[in-house]
């Protein structure tokens, strides 16, 4: 799994898992390994927790009317593309605010530790979303990694040994053949990996991309490129723990090539890191199970994301038996990321196809896997995903699909001639509920990695008290991901983050940069943020989106805003112009709803049509020979909405006149 920056839910596939996995009581040590090498070097400094304060009282949102503040000029960047997160700027301009840069190494010279030190680190309850520091102790050095133990956790040293040498020997090479290097020396100054291995709850191993970063940028950073591996769940020197072993360390890769990558995208490639590594990738049979989960958009509870893990996972296995396995290190190292990183390496490749044609080859080739080979198979894999329903009379089936996912319908009609009309909704909300009244708000977009603002400057009266009240709705990744609401008065350089009677200052995981919004709202809700200290100053004010490695929900939506002491108020619809935004949307809450409808015949030589919808999202169409000829046919339908989160609706009626 990747922790994201934060340490996000314990990494990949290793996920969910290894709760399935037994524990295996080990013995303590029999022996005291030899070093490898002989380094000495200074502790690393550890991360402190930050203090959870004190809950703000609610405040009344109703602005208090007095003269209008002055508007001043703003310039009129409109950019709709969610921004990759920057740690270091979003640090120095939310904490630090000195002004000198945040150095990217923590030791200056380089360094290496020897067998026997002890050290203290700080390791995530990814189910609990919190952190807590245990010690353990240095039993091997390997070329490429450290090998330590938990204090409190029995082990057998011969298989600590046996462990490093499958990693030096079959791992490693195998997963950075084709993927690359990890970040070499990276933040520590040292070109060794630390394997910790220490109980873990919920996963078998994880990776974090915060101990890629100092301490001044994550407070809970352990400084140095670290893999984490459970022993309660998986056992050294054994295949379960290699497999884990090789898809952390392929996280920790991807991290160096393309550090915003979605979470789709990223677990997916690393369950082939697992497979290069020559251990089998898991979920696979969860995912041909449940094939109506989406390719791309995953639940927040990591216990539901195994059979998106298996589906990630086969989309990339499509990739590597159709345009090379060495072709995975292409699609890694594409700067845009989830569907986009997908096309431009289609591009890269030469496919000759869009991502959109090969998401619907895909669908086709995870029911019919045609022997005769083609885009509808797997040349090297066995594949055979279950069907949503058999349709066995005619019938009117509502239903819903997600985004990126499908759902099969068998038809056992025994009839000449089958008529099927299909109609799909034409519009999905990107919201549960729009904003109040009805009216459009300004949406933060959602992502992983990406970090998107809505900014306005203001010319603010004197007077006391100040405020600025607002509406807004969030869905956002607990204690992981955050929204705040700032404010400037050096131009942008510096922001000060406001605390609202609804925002948290606790940071469980070390992500958050003040006190911001976490967590769901409920619904649409009000809130106010005092500005009685900015009274007569030029400040600009900013709503900002931060959200980890892996996994986001919906974002946050914002309306109604009252600029202080005003007797209006600010929306899409009054003065949109006069909001910069970058990767924050005005929207009606309508995302624009397609979808994929193909038919699979299945008869002596299987046969694959694409049907075309009108612009109404609708098609009538006709399937023949059900009673001689086609033993059956297979309709096959995805929706593949831009931006929605929510599943696209449809209407499928079956009649055999």
């Amino acid at each position: 799994m990747r922790v994201a920056n934060a340490m996000r839910v314990a990494s990949i596939a290793t996920v969910v898992v290894l709760a399935a996995v037994g524990c295996v009581g080990q013995g303590v040590p029999t022996a005291t390994p030899s070093p490898t090498a002989t380094p000495t070097a200074t502790a690393t400094p550890q991360p402190t927790r930050t203090p959870t304060p004190t809950i703000v009282p609610t405040l009344a949102v109703a602005p208090t009317p007095s003269p209008t503040p002055t508007v001043a000029p703003t310039p009129a960047v409109k950019d709709p593309r969610p921004q990759d997160r920057d740690l270091f700027g979003l640090a120095q301009r939310l904490v630090l605010k000195s002004g000198e840069s945040i150095p990217r190494v923590v030791n200056p010279a380089p360094v290496s530790y020897a067998v026997g030190r002890k050290d203290r680190f700080s390791v995530t309850d990814t189910t609990r979303a919190e952190a807590h520091t245990v010690t353990a102790t240095l039993w091997l050095v390997s070329d490429h990694a450290y090998w330590y133990v938990d204090d409190n956790t029995s082990f057998k040293v011969d298989a600590l040994r046996e462990s490093a040498k499958v990693f030096e020997e079959q791992i490693y090479p195998g997963v950075t053949r084709i993927f690359g290097r990890e970040v070499v020396p990276g933040v520590d100054n040292d070109v060794h990996l630390t394997i910790l291995n220490t109980p873990l709850r919920g996963v078998a191993g994880y990776y974090s991309s915060a101990d890629e970063y100092p301490a001044k940028v994550h407070a809970l950073s352990n400084q140095r490129e670290m893999l984490y591996l459970d022993l309660t769940s998986t056992v050294l020197n054994t295949p379960d723990y290699f497999g884990t072993l090789a898809h952390e360390l392929t996280h920790a890769v991807q991290f160096a090539a393309d550090p915003t990558e979605e979470t789709w995208v990223n677990e997916g490639l690393a369950e082939m890191g697992k497979q290069l590594a020559g251990y089998t990738p898991g979920f696979r049979s969860a995912f041909l199970a449940s094939p109506s989960i989406s390719l791309t958009i995953w639940p927040q509870r990591s216990a539901s994301t195994i059979p998106h893990y298996g589906g990630a996972s086969l989309f990339m296995e499509y990739l590597a038996e159709h345009y090379g396995v060495e072709t995975l290190r292409t699609l890694q190292d594409q700067p845009a990321n989830s569907i986009q990183g997908v096309e431009a390496y289609l591009a890269a490749v030469k496919a000759g196809r869009s991502f959109r044609e090969v998401f619907a080859d895909w669908i086709v080739a995870n029911y019919l896997d045609d022997p005769r080979g083609g885009v509808y198979s797997y040349p090297g894999t066995n594949v055979r995903v279950a069907v949503s329903d058999v349709i066995d009379s005619p019938k009117s089936i509502t239903a819903e699909v997600a985004q990126y996912a499908a759902r099969y319908y068998d038809l056992r009609l025994k009839s000449s001639e089958v008529a099927v009309t299909f109609k799909g909704r034409t519009a999905t909300p990107l919201l549960p509920v729009g904003p109040p009244g009805g009216g459009d708000c300004w949406w933060s977009n959602h992502g992983d990695s990406i970090d998107t603002t809505l900014t306005r400057s203001f010319k603010l009266p004197p007077g006391n008290p100040l405020t600025l009240g607002y509406s807004l709705w969030y869905e956002l990744e607990s204690g992981w991901d955050f929204a705040y609401v700032e404010v400037s008065t050096d131009g942008g350089t510096t922001w000060d983050v406001l605390r609202g009677s609804r925002t948290t200052s606790e940071n469980p995981v070390g992500n958050a940069f003040g006190p911001g919004y976490t967590g769901d709202s409920g619904g649409w809700v009000d809130d106010r943020v005092d500005l009685t200290p900015y009274a007569g100053k030029e400040v600009l004010l900013r709503f900002e989106y931060v959200t980890d490695d892996a996994i986001h929900g919906a974002g946050l939506c914002v309306t109604n805003i009252s600029v202080p002491a005003a007797v209006t108020v600010s929306t899409p619809e009054k003065d949109d112009s006069l909001w910069e935004t970058r990767g924050f949307i005005r929207t009606n809450n309508r995302d624009a709803q397609s979808y994929i409808v193909r038919i699979i015949e299945m008869g002596a030589e299987p046969r694959v049509r694409d049907i075309p919808l009108d612009a109404n999202q609708e098609a009538t169409f006709t399937i023949k020979g059900l009673d001689s000829g086609v033993d059956r046919a297979v309709i096959v339908i995805a929706a593949t909405a831009e931006l929605a989160m929510l599943p696209g609706s449809f209407q499928l009626l079956v009649a055999a006149p």
